[in-house]
């Protein structure tokens, strides 16, 4: 019996493609499955379903998973645990047995079904689904509209488009990233969540990784500073303790030799001691009197070092919220620059629709498989496709305009 097909017109409510109307998502033929228990690093398997629907795992065997939500292939694997013996093996080689709660049981999907484009595009062929790409998106990875041969444009010229819709796109993914890692920096411990950019997955995932390296040396650097104004703060208070207890003692010095001065000058004036003696007796209240003079500035001056070091180190998180300000807002002004060359080049190249200006909106069909049946959609650029959808891209806006159910 041939599957059914359907085509979903634009008069649909909006709210049929919404976010919150979205079934949950079932695993298909391509899909590549992640399982893994928190907490052993052993055990951490990767396989795809494979065309019977089935998903090979060690230790656990084949499963059915091919029309199962992720919840439900957790269920399945959890419910082979009561016949399976699993086992880590130690530094030394030898094996052991363990048990587990079934909670630190993990099931992901590691990499989603590609999106399939053809039509009036540059590179037909798959495209690696991210959660979150729309239309627009899958049309940019393959290398956008192709018609331009038709509107005179010569082969050098569409290379030369080409390379230079792949440079900006590299661009605008590096800037989508950074703004990400920004972003994510101002947030702390809050995550958020990475962007789907528009190269290839390895691409994609060295540009993220660079920047998550980036984010953890900034990072890094701060907590050095931190714990060396914290260190600085320390050898100052022994240092401000040990001026204080020298300033204490210098004082005592220089009252003594205030009292013995005060003492010889009154047995001077009775004839009891000579003029010589005074004059000792008043250089050395001079030099007490200097070197109290001489700590307590140095003292002083250690407190204010102090001060400084204390209010750099308070200000160290705010310093750098106001870096990451200023960075992200640059970050976001080369965002949206290389987001309109990208718009820019998308649109640069006319596209026949009988006499239509540069500009016009290509027709968008997207196949979409559910359940036991085919369905046809009319797309839009914004509209989020989901894995193995197939979206065919015309050359001219109600190109469609014949399709009927």
């Amino acid at each position: 019996m041939m599957k059914a097909r359907t085509l979903l017109v634009v008069g649909v409510p909006l709210f049929l493609f919404s976010p919150a109307a979205k079934a949950e998502y079932r695993l298909d033929s391509g899909d590549k499955v992640e399982v893994i228990i928190a907490g052993m690093k052993d055990f951490r398997f990767q396989a795809p379903v494979d065309l019977n629907g089935e998903v090979a795992l060690p230790v656990f065997g084949s499963i059915k998973a091919r029309g199962l939500t992720l919840q439900e292939l957790r269920a399945q694997i959890e419910a082979t645990l009561p016949n399976k013996v699993l086992f880590r093996r130690a530094e030394d080689g030898r094996k052991s047995a363990v048990n587990f709660n079934p909670e630190e049981l993990l099931v992901t999907v590691a990499e989603y079904r590609p999106v399939y484009v053809s039509g009036d595009v540059l590179k037909s062929g798959s495209v690696p689904f991210r959660p979150g790409m729309t239309v627009r998106q899958a049309l940019a990875l393959a290398g956008g509209s192709m018609s331009a041969s038709s509107a005179g444009a010569t082969p050098m010229d569409l290379v030369r488009l080409q390379s230079e819709r792949e440079t900006l796109t590299l661009e605008y993914s590096k800037e989508l990233a950074r703004v990400w890692r920004l972003e994510s920096e101002l947030k702390g411990a809050n995550p958020v969540p990475s962007p789907a950019l528009l190269v290839e997955k390895d691409v994609a995932d060295r540009i993220l990784k660079l920047e998550i390296e980036q984010k953890q040396a900034r990072q890094a650097a701060l907590e050095s500073d931190k714990a060396h104004l914290r260190d600085s703060i320390a050898k100052m208070d022994l240092r401000i303790a040990s001026l204080k207890e020298q300033s204490e003692k210098e004082g005592k010095v220089n009252e003594d030799d205030q009292q013995d001065l005060a003492s010889l000058s009154a047995s001077l004036e009775k004839g009891n001691t000579s003029i010589f003696r005074v004059s000792e007796a008043r250089r050395a209240a001079l030099t007490s009197a200097t070197r109290m003079l001489q700590t307590n500035v140095l003292l002083a001056d250690a407190r204010k070092d102090r001060d400084d070091i204390s209010r750099r180190l308070e200000k160290a998180d705010e310093d750098r919220r106001v870096e990451i300000l200023r960075d992200l807002q640059t970050a976001n002004a080369s965002l949206v620059t290389a987001a309109l060359r990208l718009r820019a080049i998308g649109l640069s190249v006319p596209l026949p629709t009988g006499g239509s200006s540069v500009g016009s909106t290509p027709s968008i069909l997207v196949y979409r498989k559910s359940a036991d049946r085919e369905e046809q959609l009319i797309g839009r650029l914004d509209m989020e496709l989901m894995p193995g959808d197939v979206v065919t891209a015309g050359a001219a806006q109600g190109a469609v305009a014949g399709v009927t159910q």
